[in-house]
């Protein structure tokens, strides 16, 4: 999407439980919901540093 701030603002409006934005070892901003049958939805925001444009390796620290 292209303002993630915007888009946890306004599912928090619905009174729907969104994560805090958080900034990925790929250079994205990320958020989660889940559906009604508690699936995990990913929202996330590309930016200009983004492995999926700048390409490189990441190294995940979970």
């Amino acid at each position: 999407m292209e303002n993630i701030d915007a888009a946890i603002d306004h599912i928090k409006s619905k009174g729907i439980d969104v994560t805090a934005k958080k900034h990925a070892c790929d250079d994205t901003f990320q958020a989660w919901i889940r559906d009604p049958n508690g699936v995990k939805i990913e929202l996330f925001e590309y930016t200009g540093k983004s492995a999926q444009f700048a390409g490189g390796d990441r190294i995940a620290d979970w």
